[in-house]
């Protein structure tokens, strides 16, 4: 079962994925800072993550600099950004050259269940 560790502040965001996506035949873990994304990561084994879904603004450590940690540590983990903040990833060069994609918020679970199938996991459940 493909393992997606989303990490966002938002509560309702973390429930949404983990009711959805785990009727698609994912298993969703969920951290609300950075510092318990790199908990989560450390604790399941970075080898056993599929993908990272990280929101860029969260309180503490953040989802920037969280997101320099993850590919400075794991540079093959594929990370794909959740932002209210999309205008801010057109102008980051660096940013975007770091993940698979961002999708900004609000967004459609389709789109999510789209990056998974097409960029993540390729030849998942439809």
């Amino acid at each position: 079962m493909p393992k997606i560790l989303v990490v966002d502040d938002d509560s309702i965001i973390r429930s949404l994925f983990k009711r959805i996506l785990s009727d698609e035949g994912f298993e969703i873990l969920t951290a609300d800072t950075g510092e318990e994304c790199l908990r989560a990561i450390s604790r399941e084994g970075p080898q056993n993550i599929n993908a990272v879904f990280l929101d860029l603004k969260m309180p503490g450590s953040g989802g920037e600099s969280t997101l320099m940690v993850l590919k400075k540590m794991y540079k093959n983990l594929p990370i794909v950004v959740i932002t209210t903040y999309g205008d801010f990833l057109e102008r980051s060069e660096e940013i975007k050259k770091q993940v698979v994609q961002y999708v900004p918020k609000p967004f459609n679970i389709e789109e999510i269940k789209s990056i998974l199938r097409e960029k993540i996991i390729p030849g998942i459940k439809q």
